[in-house]
């Protein structure tokens, strides 16, 4: 937002994109494991297909991380 506004810095605006990616995985991540699959199985497949999917996001992005790291 703030880039949005007045010109940051492009090494600033590069940090705070990848802050922010990470934070939104995070959220993607904690919504998935506060999710009661045995609520989900009783609602149908198509309730489990969203938590599913965030599940195998966040571990493709973790995975991903990792081995850029390595």
């Amino acid at each position: 937002m703030l880039n949005s506004v007045v010109t940051v810095p492009q090494v600033i605006s590069h940090y705070a994109l990848i802050a922010s990616k990470g934070l939104l995985l995070l959220a993607v991540t904690a919504t998935a494991m506060r999710s009661r699959m045995d609520l989900l199985l009783e609602m149908g497949w198509r309730a489990t297909i969203p938590v599913i999917t965030a599940t195998l996001a966040s571990f493709a992005t973790a995975l991903g991380f990792a081995v850029l790291l390595l």
